[in-house]
This record gives C-alpha cells, structure tokens and sequence, in this order.
C-alpha cells in the first residue's frame, strides 16, 4: 500500500443505492480519499453537491472499457464495484482490477459471479492482495446471521432467511439487484434440499411468512444466492436445507423464469436490453405502488433454525437497503487500506 496522503477508494457505480451508501460511508467513517465513478455525470454531480467533502472527487467512467479501468485503478489503493447484475460484467471487473495489483470488493448475490471468482483466487494471491465478494446484506451481513442462528440449535438441520423491505429509495434504484436474481436461472443457482445441493426452479419457492408490521403476512419468493454455498462449510451441525426469501412486490407472471433460463438473456444484447426495459418499467410502478401505501426504505431481516424438536429465531430491523449493504465493505476498507 501507499502512504497515508495517497489512501485512496476507487467506488464503481457510486450512484446506485449500493454505490451511494457506501461512498456516504466512506466519507462518513473513514479519512480516506474517495473517487466516486460512473457513466452519468449528471448523477455523479449530485453525489457530490450532496456530501460536500473535501476528500471526494468524482470520476466519469465506462467499466466496459478495459483501459479506462486499468486507468482508473493506476492511483488508488482499493477498488468497491457496485455495479451490478455481477453474472454479466462482474468477473471481467474483478479480474482487471486484481490484474492491477489492487484489492477488490463487491457485495455481490449471484452464486454465477461467485463460483467465477473462484478461479481468480491464484491470481490474488499471487499479486498479494484481497478478493472479496458476498460483503453486502445479503449475502453478507446475513451469512454471520445465518452461522449465528446454526449456533443455537446443537441438531440444526434447516435454516431459513426471510428479506422484506418497504420500497426502494427511488424508482430506478435497484436495477442491478433486480436483474442480478432475475437471471439465476440462467445459471442453475444451487439451493440445498434434504442434504443434497439441487437446481432450484425460480419462481417455484413460494412461501408465505409473518414478519413485523408494518408488512405483516408477505408472500415471499425463493431466491438462492451465496449463503447457500458459504454458510454449510461454517457450521457445526449436519444441515439438511437451506432457503433464502424475498418479498420482491410484485410476483412474477408464471413462467417468467422457465423463458429466462431457456433465453438466457445476459447472452443476446438485444434481449438483455428488452429485458431491463421491462424490469424499469415494472420497478416504477411497484415504486409508486409502494409510495402510495405509506412505506418508507425500512424493513426486516428474520432468520430461523429448525432442529428435530425446536425452533430458534431472530429478527434484524433495518432503516435501508443501502447501508446496511454499505457496512462490509465500509469496514473493510478501514481495515486494509
């Protein structure tokens, strides 16, 4: 690493509601120069009118470009991508950035991104620095939750988390998060059933869960993501099964998922393109659908373990999706910048 004067975080995509929270973070809870970077300078000006720190600078940047990112990590001393769907453009991010000799962190979902970044672990290592990804809510706050709750129970063979949250910050945030779940499919995401990991048919999982007012009895959909990977490895009892829910507003037309996994979107531009555009338009409406009941950003987090003969639970509350995503990478970067 550099000396102090030049600790500098480079933020990818510092505009979405990842993005944002954690450059707020980093200005906030560390003393360390920041670069915020996207494609929309209108966006990036915002962000920094709103902050007004003398540490932040603001930087346009085309992540499809190889050089311009080489460029990009040249200076600094960490590298945040929160650019998301990460099973389309993750693993190229994360590969230049490592091939710079620059520590890398993502809050990454998709089980896609992270098996591929498996293959970049000789890499880091050998340049001597960190790759870490699934340091967001989820995975990552929950994973501790999940190992936590295993924990309580000597004979736990299932847990479960459930997710649910009032509304976005605004009608285009999210996007990434969105599409990121919505092209599982297309990746045969691995969910764990009685003992054995097994395909999981999106859009099949659907489960009703009580969780606190104001959202009371949601209607939840299956979604695996990394936790269903990591959090077996780090436990002590024998689990069977292991689930991860969402409330996601509105639910799916049938069959949404089947033609996602036959099409493979992320494969044809065109389609990819089409398939953004039908998920903003869903999102505004769902945002506004959302406004228009009263709910704010908050929401809540339960986490359960089912033995043969108890049940142990917690609920964790939250005031955003985006900084409660924000702490494990926050964090890390005081760590090891």
């Amino acid at each position: 690493m550099s000396d102090h004067a030049a600790q500098t975080v480079l933020v990818l995509g510092a505009y979405g509601i990842a993005g944002r929270a954690v450059v707020e973070g980093l200005v906030k809870k560390t003393a360390l120069n920041i670069i915020a970077s996207g494609r929309n300078p209108e966006k990036l000006s915002v962000l920094l009118s709103r902050l007004h720190c003398d540490r932040l600078q603001t930087c346009f940047l085309d992540i499809d470009s190889q050089s311009a990112l080489r460029q990009a990590c040249a200076n600094v001393d960490l590298v945040i991508n929160c650019v998301g769907p990460y099973s389309v453009g993750g693993f190229e991010i994360a590969r230049q950035v490592i091939n710079c000799g620059k520590p890398y962190i993502d809050c990454a979902n998709e089980q896609a991104h992270y098996r591929r970044l498996q293959s970049l672990d000789h890499l880091a290592r050998d340049n001597n620095v960190m790759l870490l990804t699934a340091a967001g809510q989820t995975p990552g706050i929950s994973t501790f939750f999940l190992i936590h709750a295993a924990g309580q129970l000597p004979q736990a063979h299932t847990l479960e988390m459930f997710c649910v949250q009032g509304r976005l910050p605004d009608s285009d945030a999210g996007m990434g998060s969105l599409l990121g779940a919505l092209l599982e499919p297309s990746f045969e995401a691995l969910t764990l059933k009685n003992g054995h990991y097994v395909a999981e048919r999106m859009g099949v999982d659907i489960k009703t869960e009580s969780m606190p007012l104001p959202f009371g009895d949601c209607k939840m959909l299956g979604v695996p993501i990394v936790d269903t990977l990591l959090v077996p490895a780090h436990v002590t009892t024998s689990l069977r099964s292991l689930q991860t829910y969402y409330s996601i507003g509105v639910e799916p037309p049938w069959g949404t998922f089947a033609l996602i996994r036959i099409l493979k979107p992320h494969r044809r531009k065109w389609l990819y393109n089409l398939l953004r555009h039908i998920v903003r338009r869903v999102m505004r409406k769902d945002f506004q659908r959302a406004l228009n009941a009263g709910f704010d950003t908050s929401g809540f987090m339960k986490f359960i373990a089912h033995s043969a003969s108890q049940r142990w639970q917690a609920v964790l509350a939250f005031d955003d999706g985006g900084t409660i995503t924000s702490y494990i990478p926050v964090l890390a970067a005081k760590k090891i910048v």
